[in-house]
């Protein structure tokens, strides 16, 4: 559920560091590249389900949606993509997944294969960011 106020509410907490959210209904991918991502200097924010992923895409202005395309909730992560970037289409998104490529994805969403090295995920965001 998306909050009243709708989408790209406050960064004021972040310092000037980009906003990524990590959507990974697997908690011990979620927590590594997440350590990763912090110790590469982004602020990152965490979901398991498309339904937080929601609230947090509302209420910070996401720079990066970092997304596995399996995921629990009601939406999957390419329909979390296509919401996100119905309200933000600024927002980046990269995709992950352990299967074969997903169709239907949109043409500049980032594809990333599991399993992956979470250094490489920084370098993709580094160069997709700046």
């Amino acid at each position: 559920m998306v909050p009243e106020s709708g989408w790209g509410g406050s960064s004021a907490a972040v310092s000037g560091r980009k906003i990524v959210l990590v959507v990974e209904d697997d908690v011990l991918l979620r927590l590594a590249i997440s350590e990763t991502l912090r110790e590469a200097g982004y602020f990152v924010l965490e979901a398991a389900t498309s339904e937080s992923a929601m609230v947090l895409l509302a209420s910070y202005d996401v720079a990066l949606l970092f997304t596995d395309i399996k995921l629990d909730g009601v939406l999957d992560g390419t329909a979390l993509a296509r919401v996100a970037r119905r309200h933000r289409p600024d927002v980046i998104v990269i995709a992950t997944s352990g299967m074969e490529e997903p169709t239907g994805l949109d043409p500049d969403v980032t594809f990333v294969p599991k399993p992956y090295q979470p250094e490489m995920i920084v370098d993709l965001m580094n160069d997709r960011l700046n």
